[in-house]
């Protein structure tokens, strides 16, 4: 039987304190690339969190 790892598959994600302290901007800042179509949110109830994956492409980019 193979074991596969349940990390490798989960996606991680930010909040947008952590991702504002990542990018050493405002939680403010966060949010208005959010409106501009930067970031994509991703809702889990009331919370809101930002893809690694995504954040990770924009940065790839050369940011914002």
């Amino acid at each position: 039987m193979r074991r596969t790892d349940s990390k490798a598959n989960k996606t991680e994600f930010l909040t947008a304190q952590e991702l504002a302290l990542r990018w050493k901007v405002s939680e403010r800042m966060i949010r208005d690339l959010e409106k501009k179509g930067v970031l994509k949110p991703v809702r889990f109830g009331r919370s809101v969190r930002y893809s690694l994956k995504d954040i990770l492409m924009v940065e790839a980019q050369g940011g914002f």
